[in-house]
């Protein structure tokens, strides 16, 4: 805002320019100290990616040393996920600290919050390669499945196709042993008790990992803009400045 009231901007004129008491020349280094640097954000992401690899190696290392399959006396499969939860959330949180701190360091901006902003773009750059290699694994793992499930159903029937008497005796003698031994009706009655119970902890356990997906990485955003801002240069002293009596600041 202009307070000079000379100005054709304080007389109203909405389109006339800003007039600004200081020179071009720092106009343009305020200008570039805030301009990202990409190839900064895309070295913290290659730091955060090999840190979480390194950290996530290290807690499967150490859950499997804890594992001794000749004794009973082992962790249960429940404290086993949840120490594996808490792992993950950590190595999240120290890798996206980490190459947010690398990305504001090798930005060269001396200036805290544009370290901070370029940690934070290493950081949504590195969530979203995590995210996309997880989907593409479980994809695949579904794919695999579905295609052994279908391969499965192909060998039966062909098998029933070329020999059918004999897929149709197993058929039978099947149904009459089941029917022997087992009550339908009864196990028609636990099947439906039970599918709600099954759906209801399905559901549980699907709102409990998105919550904790969310604040894991709201806690990694937190932790790569504290990293940027702590990777930020120290700005540099002028002479000039120096003989103006001016003090050497961090700008922030």
């Amino acid at each position: 805002m202009d307070r000079n009231p000379d100005t054709p901007r304080a007389r109203g004129d909405k389109d006339a320019p800003h007039y600004s008491p200081v020179a071009p020349a720092e106009d343009l280094r305020t200008v570039e100290i805030n301009q990202i640097a990409w190839g900064a954000v895309f070295a913290g992401v290659a730091v955060g990616l090999i840190s979480q690899l390194l950290l996530n190696m290290l807690g499967v290392g150490i859950g499997l040393a804890t594992l001794d399959p000749g004794t009973a006396d082992n962790p249960s499969a429940s404290g086993l996920g949840i120490g594996a939860g808490i792992w993950w959330v950590l190595s999240g949180i120290i890798a996206s600290f980490l190459g947010g701190w690398t990305a504001g360091r090798l930005a060269g901006k001396p200036r805290e919050s544009t370290g901070g902003w370029h940690g934070l773009t290493a950081w949504a750059v590195t969530s979203l390669i995590v995210i996309y290699l997880l989907t593409s694994a479980i994809s695949g793992l579904v794919g695999g499945a579905m295609r052994a499930l279908g391969n499965a159903t192909s060998t039966v029937a062909t098998a029933a196709a070329n020999n059918p008497n004999a897929a149709a005796d197993t058929v039978q003698s099947g149904v009459a042993s089941a029917t022997q031994n087992t009550n339908v009706e009864q196990l028609g009655n636990q099947l439906q008790q039970s599918a709600p119970r099954a759906a209801d902890t399905a559901a549980n356990a699907a709102s409990t990992a998105a919550l904790v997906s969310a604040i894991a990485l709201m806690l990694g955003a937190l932790a790569a803009w504290v990293g940027g801002r702590k990777g930020a240069v120290n700005p540099t002293m002028t002479r000039r400045t120096l003989r103006d009596g001016g003090e050497g600041q961090r700008i922030s």
